[in-house]
């Protein structure tokens, strides 16, 4: 479950805060942080499927796409889809595909994918991570994730970039977690729960320092 309702009720203030996030002008922190993901992707997911979880207007599949066989995109809101498409068939890629699913209940045989990735940070805003990993590490043979890192001067930082984005009205920092006026939470992750979900999963965890406040996963089924 997601602490945000991220749905087609709230398409319009997720779309411009997607928008929004992908202006450097706007958001220089979240493009230094986008820059560093995409150059570990680069390196580390090159000539396979990937499937990207949380595709939003999607920008990550058409960087994956770049140097990759085909790239998947799926989001559970179908307007965000709809959007991605209309630019899909600008661009002319003929490698992605985008899907409006839920990926917490993928359709998806096991291991059809080399990679799931999930970026931004962006599980630090689900309460049930270990069912997230799970069912993306049995459709993917590894799961890659960005998340936030615990520290008081790293979560100012991120704060920081949530003030930039100005999405979810005027932030709080609440220990290891930003919380947001319209009921978004963003946390911040021990690396000692992660082990702990790869543990419970008999899974493998490579973590690396990515940006600042970022840190990138490697999660892979032994």
């Amino acid at each position: 479950m997601m602490t945000f309702d991220y749905s087609n009720k709230n398409y319009p203030r997720i779309k411009t805060s997607l928008e929004r996030a992908h202006n450097p002008d706007v958001c220089p922190i979240r493009t230094k942080m986008f820059d560093a993901e995409n150059s570990f992707f680069r390196k580390s997911l090159v000539g396979g499927k990937v499937l990207v979880a949380g595709s939003g207007l999607g920008h990550d599949s058409f960087e994956l796409a770049e140097y990759n066989k085909e790239v998947v995109g799926v989001d559970v809101i179908s307007e965000l889809i709809l959007d991605s498409v209309k630019e899909l068939v600008r661009k002319e890629y003929s490698n992605i595909y985008f899907r409006n699913a839920d990926f917490f209940n993928l359709d998806y045989k096991d291991k059809t994918f080399d990679a799931a990735v999930l970026n931004m940070g962006t599980i630090g805003n689900f309460e049930n991570r270990h069912d997230l990993l799970k069912e993306l590490t049995r459709v993917a043979d590894k799961v890659v994730f960005s998340y936030y890192v615990v520290g008081e001067e790293k979560t100012k930082k991120r704060f920081q970039m949530y003030v930039e984005e100005g999405f979810h009205g005027l932030p709080k920092i609440v220990g290891n977690k930003i919380i947001g006026g319209s009921g978004f939470v963003s946390e911040a992750i021990e690396a000692t729960e992660l082990y702990k979900i790869a543990d419970s999963m008999r899974a493998e965890l490579k973590i690396y320092p990515l940006y600042d406040f970022v840190n990138m996963a490697e999660l892979y089924v032994r």
